[in-house]
């Protein structure tokens, strides 16, 4: 099977899915909001368009899908009020992700609208705020030449490799189109590409497991199933597809110990590289 057909987040509602195990990828967005805010900033010195065309690569379908692209439009209202610029009368918003993605789930999700922060007068006015849904893989084309402003894609998947409970030719005819470049190659890759310019290039740690100490005795989970269940609701799709559905409780079972185990000695950590580009302009 194409692997563009399985390479999707668990989809639905239930204890496994991705948006009920999706903190560790708001943590991820909520920690690179600095580069957001000053990237949109550096755009925006001498205004923006009235209709500001953003897009959000790999939208997935839990409750993250909305947070980058409501970060964007208020920090784009708070360069216009720090720079007495004209805000865009609205915005219009694609969100992509792989035509299995859970579209109907997403758009069940959506806010209807995106408060302004407070005028003087102390109300709060929504934006005209447009979504569209964009199912395709961005490496082919999605939309018209020059037709966004902002660009905005955040986190791939954590990939996991487990032994034990599959055969070795199975083992031997999976293969994962997935590459974790150090900085220094990808800086390499940007340039050598040429089409873009580097504006800012940041890495950061960040625990797999968020929760604190009291939210961790409440909900009575112990860390590694925990994070067992982070990776299950990115990895289940495509693993399945290749081995089969019986093996993965087991499988990640299995790696709920694995990962108890290595947690009572460190912590297990993400390592995250956040980047903002700017296209070079063609003669």
């Amino acid at each position: 099977m194409e692997l563009v057909n399985v390479l999707s987040m668990t989809a639905g509602n239930q204890e496994c899915s991705y948006a009920h195990n999706s903190s560790l990828q708001k943590n991820v967005i909520l920690g690179s909001k600095n580069v957001l805010d000053d990237t949109i900033k550096n755009y925006g010195t001498e205004g923006f368009s009235e209709c500001l065309n953003v897009a959000d690569l790999g939208c997935s379908c839990g409750p993250t899908a909305f947070l980058s692209v409501t970060n964007i439009i208020n920090s784009v209202h708070a360069v216009c009020q720090e720079k007495n610029l004209k805000a865009p009368n609205e915005f219009q918003v694609f969100l992509n992700d792989l035509p299995n993605n859970d579209f109907n789930a997403l758009f069940k999700t959506a806010p209807t609208y995106v408060l302004k922060p407070e005028n003087e007068n102390g109300c709060k006015k929504p934006f005209n705020y447009y979504i569209y849904g964009v199912a395709g893989s961005f490496y082919t084309r999605l939309f018209p030449s020059k037709s966004l402003h902002l660009v905005h894609s955040s986190y791939g998947v954590h990939w996991l490799s487990q032994v034990g409970l599959l055969l070795e030719d199975d083992i031997n005819s999976f293969n994962l189109p997935l590459y974790h470049p150090c900085t220094n190659e990808l800086e390499a890759l940007i340039k050598s590409e040429s089409s873009f310019s580097i504006d800012r290039l940041e890495t950061f740690k960040m625990n797999l497991d968020m929760r604190t100490e009291d939210e961790i005795i409440k909900s009575g989970e112990r860390s590694g199933k925990y994070i067992a269940k982070i990776l299950r609701a990115v990895m289940e799709p495509v693993l399945a597809s290749h081995f089969g559905n019986n093996c993965v409780d087991k499988l990640f079972e299995r790696y709920a110990v694995h990962a108890s185990e290595q947690l009572s000695r460190t912590k297990i950590e993400s390592f995250n590289i956040v980047i903002s580009l700017t296209r070079k302009c063609k003669n």
